[in-house]
C-alpha cells in the first residue's frame, strides 16, 4: 500500500465506530495481535474487508463492508434473531440519519451492524471489536508531533505483512503552517521529503516523506480557526 492510499471504505468505518467510546481500563500492549471471532454473515450478503485488524484509538476490532439484495429491515431481523439466540448478551439499537444500527454487547465482545437501504436492497458495516468499556483508549502519535497540535484519533491495521497507522490531528495553526511544523520534526527524526510530493488544493497541502522502508504521508486542510492534519504512516 502506498501512503498515498486510504483503507477501503474509511468513510463508512469512520461513521461505525462514532459509537464506540471506550472508558478507563488496561491499555493493551498489542491491540493487532488480539484474535477476535469471526462475525456470522447473513446468508446471500457480499462482503469485502475494510481491515481483518485493526485497532481504533487502541481498541482491537475487524470490520467489513456489505452489500446484500435483502432491505435494511430484513438484515436487522436476521442478526437479532442470531443473537438472541445465543440466551446471553445485550442487544442495543439505534437510528442515526438514514443508517439503523444493531449492536450485541456480551461479557468480552461487541459486535456492530450498521446498515442503511440502497435501491437494489441494503449496504452497511460488520463490525466485532473488544468491549470497549475493557481497553483504555490509545492515541500515541507514534512520530515525532510539533507542540500544539492534539491526536483526536489512532487507527492502526496491517498492511500486509507492513504494520500501518493513521493519525488524525486538530492544530490552532493554518495548513500551511502546521505541515511545514510537522516537516521540521520529521526531518529532525531522519524523514526525508520525497521529490515533487507536494501538492496543493483549495487551501489543503499534502507531501510525502520518507525514512527507510518506512512511507508516511502528511495531509492538511483548514478547519474552523485552525486545520485537521491526517498522518498515515506504513512501517
Amino acid at each position: 500500500m502506498s501512503p498515498a492510499r486510504r483503507p477501503r471504505g474509511s468513510l463508512l468505518l469512520a461513521l461505525a465506530l462514532a459509537a464506540l467510546a471506550a472508558r478507563a481500563a488496561p491499555a493493551l500492549e498489542d491491540p493487532l495481535a488480539v484474535e477476535l471471532p469471526v462475525m456470522r454473515v447473513m446468508p446471500g450478503m457480499e462482503t469485502r474487508w475494510i481491515a481483518e485488524r485493526m485497532a481504533w484509538n487502541g481498541l482491537p476490532m475487524s470490520a467489513r463492508l456489505f452489500r446484500t439484495d435483502a432491505p435494511a429491515q430484513a438484515v436487522l431481523a436476521w442478526y437479532e434473531r442470531l443473537w438472541s439466540r445465543l440466551g446471553r448478551g445485550e442487544v442495543v439499537r439505534q437510528r442515526q440519519g438514514p443508517w439503523r444500527v444493531i449492536g450485541h454487547r456480551d461479557g468480552r465482545h461487541y459486535r456492530t451492524v450498521r446498515v442503511r437501504d440502497t435501491a437494489r436492497g441494503a449496504e452497511g458495516v460488520l463490525t466485532i471489536s473488544l468491549r470497549p468499556d475493557a481497553v483504555r483508549p490509545r492515541r500515541t502519535p507514534g512520530i515525532p508531533l510539533p507542540a500544539g497540535l492534539r491526536v483526536l484519533h489512532r487507527l492502526d491495521s496491517l498492511d500486509g505483512p507492513r504494520r500501518a497507522w493513521s493519525l488524525t490531528l486538530q492544530s490552532p495553526y493554518g495548513a500551511e503552517a502546521t505541515l511545514e511544523r510537522i516537516r521540521a520534526r520529521l526531518a529532525g527524526a531522519g524523514w526525508t521529503v520525497q521529490p515533487h510530493s507536494l501538492a496543493r488544493a483549495r487551501g489543503a497541502v499534502q507531501q510525502a516523506f520518507q525514512r527507510g522502508r518506512s512511507l508516511c504521508q502528511v495531509s492538511v486542510a483548514p478547519h474552523r480557526r485552525g486545520s485537521l492534519a491526517l498522518i498515515h504512516v506504513v512501517r
